[in-house]
Order: structure tokens, then sequence, then C-alpha cells
């Protein structure tokens, strides 16, 4: 599969770092229909109120002994149990050290 080209890029001036930037926002707990609303997806679940940010986020691995990434307060959403209740923006880019093809999986 031919990989798209991104449909925008990196500003003149903006400062560059390792990882990603990320916000957390919050979520209705046990809402499992409006992260299906196309609406939700692309900026919707902005309204719901940003929780908190953290940038340089290089571990985004979400099997961790605490079941949270290190960048989230556990007691900020107020459900502790699980992630129904958080929405998790990253924002960033990959850049390949060398030409070839490249896979990313989302579980």
């Amino acid at each position: 599969m031919q990989t798209p080209v991104p449909s925008f890029g990196v500003d003149n001036g903006v400062f560059v770092s390792d990882g990603f930037n990320v916000a957390v926002y919050h979520y209705p707990a046990d809402n499992y229909e409006l992260a299906n609303e196309i609406s939700f997806m692309s900026s919707g679940y902005e309204n719901l109120g940003l929780v908190t940010t953290a940038v340089g986020v290089s571990d985004i691995d979400f099997d961790t002994d605490s079941s949270w990434p290190y960048y989230i307060d556990r007691d900020a959403l107020g459900n502790t149990g699980s992630y129904v209740n958080a929405t998790i923006e990253y924002e960033g880019f990959f850049r390949a050290p060398v030409d070839g093809e490249y896979e990313i999986f989302v579980q």
C-alpha cells in the first residue's frame, strides 16, 4: 500500500522535539456510541474539556503496571479503573531513519 502524502507539515520556525504532543480530554463514562460519530473523532472531543497536556511523549504503551500512561494523573479523570472516560490526542510526525516500508500498529 502506498503511504499517503501528509495533508500538512511543520511550519517554519516551529519548535521540533522528540516525541509527541499529547492532550487528554474528558469522555463520558460508558458512552460507547459517541466514539463512533465522525464529528466526534475529527474534533468534537475537544468540546468535552481538556484534562491535561504533555510534550515529548515517546512511550505511548498502555500496558503499564498502573494501567495508565505516565502523563495522565490517575485522579484527574475521576474513574481510575478504565479508559472509557478519556480521549487521548497524539500530535506529531514519525521521521523514518532510512527509506523503506514502515507499518504502525494501533491495537
